[in-house]
Parts: C-alpha cells; sequence; structure tokens
C-alpha cells in the first residue's frame, strides 16, 4: 500500500511540474482531492515537492512569455505593464487651472464654433 501512495504522489508532482492544477493530477492519478490534500497535510516532503513543482511550471511560462516577448514589442509591453505597473502603466494626469477656458474648447472642438460667455 505504501508503495502505492509513493507512486501516486510521485506522479501528482509530475503533472504539477506539467501545469495541471492540484485537483486536476490526483483526479488524473486516481485519488481523490481529498486525499491528495491529507497527503499534503501529513507529509511534509510531498508538500514541498508540490509546491517546487508549481514553481518549476511558473518558472516554464516565464521563460516563455520573456522569449515571446522578445519577438513581440506588443508583448512585451503588456509584461512590463503587469510587472511593473508604477513605471510602465499609463497613467495621464489632467490638472484644470481654468474650468471654463477648457469648457470652451472642448465646445468649440465638437461644434466647431464659440459658445457664449457666462455672464456674472
Amino acid at each position: 500500500m505504501t508503495d502505492k501512495i509513493t507512486a501516486n504522489k510521485g506522479r501528482i508532482v509530475k503533472y504539477l511540474e506539467q501545469g495541471l492544477v492540484f485537483k486536476e493530477a490526483c483526479i488524473i492519478t486516481g485519488v481523490g482531492e481529498s486525499t491528495g490534500h491529507r497527503y499534503k497535510s501529513t507529509d511534509e516532503s510531498f508538500k514541498s515537492q508540490c509546491e517546487a513543482a508549481v514553481a518549476k511550471y511558473y518558472e516554464k511560462l516565464i521563460k516563455c512569455v520573456n522569449q515571446s516577448a522578445l519577438k513581440d514589442g506588443k508583448l512585451a509591453l503588456e509584461v512590463l505593464k503587469i510587472r511593473f505597473p508604477e513605471v510602465w502603466d499609463i497613467k495621464r494626469k489632467v490638472v484644470i487651472y481654468n474650468p471654463q477656458e477648457e469648457f470652451q474648447k472642448i465646445h468649440d472642438m465638437i461644434y466647431g464654433q464659440k459658445c457664449p460667455r457666462e455672464v456674472h
């Protein structure tokens, strides 16, 4: 029985490295998700192996994105915006010093004519 459990744990780890989520890895292995979670809660080594497997898959994805971004400038910008939003996310700050003047400009652009000035 222990050999079967050890083999199942190994297959779950393998599937996690391939990108499956834990629930899917358990199902494909033939282990219920709750059983898989019990394995993790009672076996610290298995829990660490699962975390390392997910990290390895994550690393593969990052490498893939980075390589693709070298060929696709638009993708590179998207990655930069997600990874470094404080620098690469487009933020436009508009400061209006004279609201009536700005309204006049917008009105003139839309209607192509001068707007009557507000009488005070």
